[in-house]
């Protein structure tokens, strides 16, 4: 629930104030002012807290706390601190000082580990969340091989074992997370065939169950434009076979089998592993946009940037209904040069010309996939030190994009940027291959990409001649991700509140102070503010100090549940 602030929070000597008038009138608690005595008492059924203006001590259900800041009076408004908010809400408080965001966090979403969009940038636990991590693609297919026999994965040292020894190092190491292919090829009859259903998913579980065993979460890439999603047929004596529809039906036609089977199948994965602690977000497809009116001769795709944009917003919305907490992008590559001019050369039915798109074109490209999505997802390979992703400038030549214009461009759309894929693209020959990688991850760093997964760790397949750029679990190049990763940490989750958590009046710190119920909502003004957040990004209006979505907006969300939840102030 989203909630109107009437008065913008304002900072007074390096601290933030926001309206606790209008905070405990939208919770369903009572504000009363005694203005002989300067004072002013916070109640509901669960608290009674009593403070005067300009005064560091505060008595809270017949306790007397100290403070670190006094309420005051500002513009005939009583304003409050984090620190008030901390004692009297049992809040969590982090004011992220480059945002100019501060975040109140209550209840189970201290500690429930869900992945959250707030303000515009990642938060869990009522924190940033800042990672260079790995992608470990073939995590599932070596723990399917115990199942299911592969020439790649042929032994045990190469499935289960090596599995479990890749998320442990992991997790030695401090990573938190990796992106991960769950789709598997073994079974073209998957959705037809119940016995093997029980195989994929008795495998799926073991995949699930090491990666909570280590606290590795996890980016699951649903591969949802695949071959064992299409129609099949069962012919006498072959069994079930591909049938009559492609993938490009699949992608083109909600109407199809094959869409159906799509249906089916996250109705199978998600309601089965939504609750899993290793979800990290769901993702739709490997790189679905790369192929997008162009077309593959390996897989027979042949679809248009707006069908996929709607496939990618219908699955969105069937993702939503089975599991409204956990974010969803798309798995999407970088767009090519000229993905917009592609578009409309095939929607003019006119030949492919290649033309590079502008900055202009390349947002109206990722505004149109990235509709439904809540992160736009890039696969950064030599960013900003090749011409693999480039736009036109106004005399047509081309720039090289950086990260920092993938960030500009996320933040323009209202998303947040995933870098899901990346690294240096140098060779490995080259002398300057570390010094060069260094510089590359420090350019992550330096534009706040707030994730990124490395490609890649510890590949145990067979037979491909993976080298040491497919391993990277030892060296010198694992130890520079290693220490990217800390030092992206340390650049930007800095909490400028910390002091403020001083959590001294409450036992339980889980226990919630306010009543759910009695949330006021603020529909009419959420549509208000949500679009001066946008022109504040756009960059129509001066920036000013938010808290989460807009100037003087307080958020609650709440889970659509009729069972009882903590809420998450925001």
């Amino acid at each position: 629930t989203k909630i109107e602030m009437s008065h913008a929070p304002v900072v007074r000597d390096d601290t933030v104030y926001v309206d606790m008038q209008q905070i405990a009138r939208c919770l369903g608690m009572e504000l009363t002012e005694d203005k002989s005595n300067k004072s002013f008492a916070v109640t509901n059924e669960n608290v009674t807290a009593n403070a005067t203006l300009d005064s560091t001590s505060v008595t809270i259900n017949d306790r007397e706390y100290t403070l670190t800041a006094p309420p005051r009076k500002i513009d005939g408004t009583i304003m409050v601190t984090p620190n008030f908010l901390n004692e009297v809400l049992n809040a969590k408080v982090w004011w992220d000082e480059a945002g100019k965001c501060l975040v109140i966090t209550t209840g189970e979403y201290k500690k429930d580990e869900i992945l959250r969009n707030i303000g515009g940038k990642l938060y869990m636990n009522g924190e940033p969340y800042y990672e260079i991590s790995f992608n470990k693609f073939d995590l599932f297919y070596q723990i399917m091989a115990q199942y299911v026999p592969s020439n790649q994965y042929p032994s045990s040292e190469y499935t289960i074992e090596a599995a479990e020894a890749a998320l442990k190092q992991l997790n030695e190491l401090g990573f938190r997370s990796i992106r991960v292919f769950v789709y598997s090829g073994e079974f073209k009859d998957l959705m037809y065939n119940e016995a093997h259903q029980e195989i994929y998913f008795k495998a799926m579980d073991d995949f699930f169950d090491l990666c909570d065993k280590y606290e590795i979460k996890v980016v699951v890439c649903l591969g949802l434009i695949e071959s064992h999603l299409l129609k099949n047929e069962y012919i006498e004596g072959q069994g079930w076979i591909t049938g009559t529809e492609t993938l490009a039906e699949l992608v083109a036609n909600p109407e199809s089998e094959s869409r159906q089977n799509v249906y089916k199948y996250l109705e199978m994965f998600i309601s089965r592993y939504k609750d899993r602690k290793s979800v990290l977000m769901w993702e739709i497809r490997n790189e679905g946009s790369l192929e997008a009116d162009v077309g593959s001769a390996v897989n027979d795709v042949k679809y248009s940037l707006l069908q996929l944009a709607e496939f990618y917003g219908d699955c969105a919305d069937k993702i939503r209904e089975l599991d409204d907490r956990h974010l969803i992008t798309s798995g999407d590559s970088v767009l090519r040069n000229a993905q917009w001019n592609l578009l409309k050369d095939v929607m003019n039915g006119e030949n492919i010309t290649w033309k590079m798109d502008t900055r202009d074109e390349r947002l109206q490209a990722l505004a149109l996939l990235n509709e439904k999505l809540d992160l736009i997802s890039v696969h950064a390979y030599g960013l900003g030190v090749s011409d693999v992703s480039q736009y036109a400038d106004s005399d047509g030549n081309p720039v090289n994009c950086d990260f920092n214009l993938y960030m500009e461009e996320a933040a323009r759309l209202g998303k947040i940027l995933y870098n899901g894929e990346t690294n240096g693209s140098f060779s490995f020959e080259s002398e300057n291959f570390y010094s060069n990688t260094e510089a590359y991850l420090n350019s992550i760093i330096d534009a706040g990409v707030q994730l990124s997964h490395w490609w890649t760790f510890r590949s145990d397949r067979q037979g491909f001649n993976d080298g040491y750029l497919w391993r990277i679990d030892s060296g010198e190049l694992l130890d520079m991700i290693v220490a990217a990763n800390q030092k992206i940490q340390e650049v930007h989750v800095v909490n400028k509140a910390a002091s403020e958590n001083t959590n001294d009046a409450w036992d339980d710190p889980m226990f919630e102070v306010f009543n759910a119920a009695e949330v006021i909502d603020g529909k009419e003004f959420v549509e208000q503010a949500s679009f001066r957040s946008k022109m504040i990004r756009l960059g129509i209006l001066g920036g000013v100090i938010l808290i989460a979505v807009g100037v003087g907006v307080f958020v609650l969300t709440r889970e659509k549940l009729k069972k009882k939840r903590k809420k998450d102030i925001v």
